[in-house]
C-alpha cells in the first residue's frame, strides 16, 4: 500500500484500518481476540479497522501485535545529517560560493561638483 498525498487524511486513516483488518483476518484472529492481546476495547480495535480517528499509542499497540510496526520505524530512523553538520564534524565550517569568489564590481565614482558651481 503507496500512501498517496492526494488522499484527504480520513481516506488514508479507512485505509490503514482496512490493511489492519486484512492482516487480522489472514491470521484468522477475531477481532475481541487481538483487542485483549493490545488491551484495548474491541470498539476501540473496531473504530481503528473504521478508519476513525484513535489514539496512537492504541494504533500502535495493533501495528505491534500484528507485526506491521515495520512502516512506523521508517518514520522514527534520524533524519540524515545536514551538509552544514557534516562539513561541521570534518572541521571545516567556513562556506563557500557555489560559483566560486565573489568579484566586487567596480563602483562609477561621481565627481563631486565644486563649491559654488551647480549641482544640476
Amino acid at each position: 500500500m503507496k500512501p498517496s498525498y492526494e488522499l484527504s487524511d480520513q481516506a488514508l486513516l479507512r485505509q490503514i484500518g482496512e490493511r489492519i483488518k486484512q492482516e487480522r483476518l489472514r491470521r484468522d484472529w477475531g477481532a475481541e481476540f487481538l483487542a485483549q492481546r493490545c488491551a484495548i476495547s474491541r470498539n476501540t480495535l473496531g473504530n481503528i479497522e473504521a478508519g476513525r480517528s484513535s489514539n496512537t499509542l492504541n494504533l500502535l499497540a495493533v501495528l505491534r501485535e500484528l507485526r506491521l510496526l515495520d512502516v512506523m520505524f521508517s518514520l522514527a530512523e534520524p533524519a540524515p545529517e545536514s551538509p552544514m553538520a557534516l562539513a561541521a564534524k570534518q572541521g571545516s565550517v567556513a562556506r563557500k560560493r557555489a560559483s566560486g569568489t565573489r568579484t566586487r564590481k567596480p563602483t562609477a565614482r561621481v565627481k563631486k561638483p565644486a563649491r559654488g558651481e551647480a549641482e544640476w
